[in-house]
């Protein structure tokens, strides 16, 4: 009996050990795998980090890129105001520098033993005339006509719609064969100093309705001092106070027309005047 039990023992044991056996076998083959997943599995969490880590990046940079076109943009429409409000400045210009601020037509012009005689008549902007007509004469026959020449701070021009344009007080009348001072003796008993314009006052083309104010006055009536006192000039809102002249010669059968630019500039435009008589036949 004991034999028996002794031999089944021994199976019992023998099969243990072989379920033992084929258990760590397969632990170990588990074990095997379950490194060789852990592995693979760590590659990829790894790689998956890393391609987290390059989004973050992508989006860091993508952030940046947004906020600077944010500043761009908030940049560009800043400029386009800045532009806006240039291009408005240089059409105002534009038309302070082409627009016609005095005009004036010599006409009726004869010669007489080296003297020459004219009308002048200064026009507005529809040809209308702006006061009586001057009738007067020259040594020679080269007419120059000079004026005070007036302009205004850009601050001051841009605030105030009368002071937009330079202003021009017409001075004299004289020949190339003269002095200013030896010209200004009219044809007319009645006007014994030729001057265009008044002292003191603005020209009557620059009159708004009667409206003139008493720094305006004192203006024309201190303009070299204005010119030469920077503290007044700034006072006042002027820029610069200057004497200009412009000189063209004047010959019977034409008549000319004198212009002065609201940006300074001067010509003369001749013509030749038409004789309405018909040809003899």
């Amino acid at each position: 009996m004991s034999a028996k039990l002794a031999i089944g023992f021994v199976s019992v044991a023998s099969v243990c050990v072989a379920g033992l056996a084929i258990f760590l076998v397969n632990a170990s083959q588990i074990n095997s795998k379950i490194n060789r997943d852990f592995g693979a599995n760590k590659v990829k969490l790894e790689q998956l980090q890393g391609e987290l880590e390059e989004k973050a990046k992508t989006i860091a940079s993508l952030s940046s890129e947004r906020d600077q076109l944010v500043t761009e943009r908030d940049q560009l429409v800043e400029e386009n105001d800045e532009l806006v409000a240039l291009n408005a400045e240089m059409e105002i210009e534009i038309t302070r520098i082409s627009v016609s601020r005095r005009r004036a037509l010599v006409r009726d012009v004869t010669r007489d033993a080296g003297f020459t005689q004219f009308e002048l008549v200064e026009i507005d902007q529809t040809d209308n005339p702006v006061g009586p007509p001057i009738r007067h004469r020259i040594e020679g026959d080269i007419l120059k006509i000079d004026w005070y020449e007036l302009r205004w701070r850009s601050t001051v021009a841009r605030n105030d719609p009368d002071r937009s344009f330079p202003i021009f007080l017409l001075r004299g009348l004289y020949g190339d064969k003269e002095s200013p001072a030896q010209a200004r003796q009219s044809l007319d008993p009645n006007t014994p100093e030729v001057t265009l314009d008044a002292r003191g006052v603005p020209p009557e083309v620059y009159n708004r309705d009667g409206r003139v104010s008493a720094r305006e006055a004192v203006i024309w009536e201190r303009f070299w001092d204005v010119s030469h006192d920077p503290e007044l000039a700034e006072g006042f809102g002027v820029e610069s106070a200057s004497l200009n002249s412009v000189g063209q010669q004047i010959r019977p059968g034409y008549e000319y027309e004198w212009v002065i630019t609201g940006g300074g500039s001067s010509h003369v435009i001749s013509r030749p005047i038409q004789s309405d008589a018909e040809p003899a036949s």
